[in-house]
């Protein structure tokens, strides 16, 4: 990426370059093997650090860009060997080049995002109105061969689990055929399975992995109660210890990712909702009888949820009207 910096020069005039690396090319000005004019003008104060902390902050309000690269002009000579010019960017979020040679306008889109949803809408949208439009995929980068390795440790486990299962029926039939203990190996691995293939499924997006986790992980704890006599362990300690599990986690991610509100807006709600509804829901019912987890639960998760309101406003209303148009 390349990043445009202003230097203030000793004898207080400004200059300015650019540089793919901001702080290399600041030593290379004052050691003099920069350029010829900011030598014997030390010292030198780069003004960029202002500019780059204010874009930082304006990057979390952005989710993406428009670049108008103009028209592309050739000289005759060349043009006739030329079809058309495309422009792509690095970046980490979705961003559109647009650039036109001769007759042709090129739009290339790039974007973090495995999910090309955007760009399909986009180029539907514009038949719609009439354009003429040429989707192409792009020669280069050469796209990345597919990794295996997850995929190939998801058979592995799955193959063990099975394995575990069968092994356990055989030995139960054997040696204690009264007893029936297998069932519950059985169970478990099924359990261990189903954990790890959503969180396979859904490792791109790690606050949606979190989400259905909670949602699996509550339905399993209420199976293995009902299972082994209904004790009610699941209610009273298992659901919202949890929620609370999975909220934490969500705002662990958030932090480790630096992930913008708008990127975490719509988790957190459906998490702090679903803890908030659930555990009050037993307890007004009279299926809690240990009071202390739920409450406890349903009081962080308000708080959650007031916090968000408060201090992200803007975000939360946007992500409800976009998801669930409300407000």
């Amino acid at each position: 990426m390349w990043y445009l910096y202003i230097l203030q020069c000793g004898d207080g005039s400004l200059y300015t370059g650019i540089t793919t690396d901001v702080e290399k090319r600041l030593e290379a000005h004052r050691s003099g093997k920069g350029a010829k004019y900011t030598r014997g003008r030390s010292p030198l104060e780069l003004k960029n650090r202002c500019i780059r902390a204010g874009a930082k902050m304006a990057e979390q309000e952005v989710t993406a860009v428009l670049s108008n690269m103009s028209v592309v002009k050739m000289p005759e000579d060349y043009a006739q060997y030329i079809e058309k010019f495309g422009v792509y960017t690095s970046t980490n979020r979705t961003e559109l080049c647009i650039c036109s040679f001769q007759d042709t306008l090129s739009l290339g889109f790039t974007s973090r995002y495995d999910s090309t949803n955007i760009q399909r809408n986009f180029y539907r949208i514009l038949k719609e109105l009439g354009a003429s439009v040429k989707v192409a995929e792009p020669d280069f980068p050469e796209d990345a061969r597919p990794n295996y390795e997850g995929k190939k440790v998801l058979q592995i486990f799955t193959f063990c689990c099975i394995a575990a299962i069968v092994i356990s029926m055989m030995t139960d039939i054997i040696i204690s055929p009264g007893v029936h203990w297998s069932v519950f190996v059985a169970a478990g691995c099924v359990t261990m399975w189903l954990t790890m293939a959503v969180g396979y499924v859904k490792r791109f997006n790690l606050l949606k992995n979190a989400a259905w986790q909670l949602l699996i992980m509550s339905g399993i704890c209420v199976l293995w109660d009902l299972g082994t006599g209904w004790r009610g362990w699941s209610v009273n300690i298992g659901i919202p210890d949890i929620c609370l599990l999975i909220q934490v986690v969500m705002l662990i991610i958030s932090r480790i990712r630096s992930l913008s509100p708008r990127e975490y807006m719509i988790y957190y709600v459906m998490a702090a909702v679903y803890s908030m509804i659930l555990p009050l829901i037993l307890l007004v019912t009279g299926v809690i009888h240990y009071r202390t987890p739920s409450v406890i639960c349903i009081g962080c998760s308000f708080l959650l949820l007031i916090g968000l309101i408060l201090f992200k406003r803007k975000e939360f209303k946007e992500e409800m009207h976009k998801k669930f148009h409300v407000g």
